[in-house]
């Protein structure tokens, strides 16, 4: 799961500072996607600050 502070990144053509919070394990079959929809609502509500989201560009 990765975040961005939400005054970076905002204008157009800028790229953001990414940050990861945590990471997955691809081989790990026991972890759902509920799992992680859950964890990112979790992180969201302890940082609002913060633009949580899973970037599943690892896993492609």
């Amino acid at each position: 799961m990765v975040s961005t502070s939400p005054e970076e990144g905002r204008a157009l053509g800028t790229e953001s500072e990414k940050r990861i919070i945590m990471r997955i394990d691809p081989n790990d079959e026991s972890i759902t996607l509920k799992d992680i929809m859950q964890r990112i609502q979790q992180i969201q509500r302890q940082h609002p600050d913060l633009d949580v989201f899973f970037d599943g560009d690892e896993y492609a």
